[in-house]
């Protein structure tokens, strides 16, 4: 086989090894928090609101690592030349079937963020949804792109090929 397909099983440690850091370090902040809260420090409750700030961005980011790494697969060969071609024509296909008429957003996330939108049922910024920007959306905002800017979004997804 070719060395593009790499190796998922090397893929898949490096998920582990980073699911398991972040797990050490949720564990790290809640010892803390609890060490805190039991204190009298200065400025107590902005410590502990900056602690579970932290636990809850390590526990989307190892939720986040968890759901990426349920989508790991060893491509194939089609597999490959399927996203090479979609990387290359995609956006030109847009361009040419989106009337300029019509005001057509995207909303583009990779797989694993996408099973989420069609469980909820509805697209939201990541604010609204986890408590934090994990993109350039704010509350009640959600980035989109046009059928004349997919390219520049596209182009962010060349890993994936």
């Amino acid at each position: 086989m070719d060395d593009n397909l790499g190796d998922i099983e090397v893929e898949k440690q490096g998920y582990e090894r980073r699911i398991a850091l972040l797990e050490s370090d949720i564990e790290k902040y809640k010892q803390k928090y609890l060490t805190l809260q039991s204190s009298d420090a200065d400025r107590k409750d902005v410590k502990l609101m900056l602690i579970e700030k932290n636990i809850r961005r390590k526990m989307h980011a190892m939720e986040s690592f968890k759901s990426e790494m349920s989508f790991l697969r060893k491509p194939t060969l089609e597999d490959i030349e399927y996203r090479k071609r979609q990387f290359r024509d995609f956006h030109r296909k847009i361009r040419d079937l989106v009337p300029d008429d019509l005001p057509l957003r995207f909303h583009g996330s990779p797989i694993h963020l996408s099973r989420e939108i069609i469980r909820s049922g509805e697209i939201s910024s990541s604010v609204d949804r986890v408590g934090f920007e994990t993109s350039y959306d704010t509350g009640g905002q959600i980035s989109v792109t046009t059928k004349d800017s997919i390219e520049i979004t596209s182009s962010r997804l060349y890993k994936f090929i």
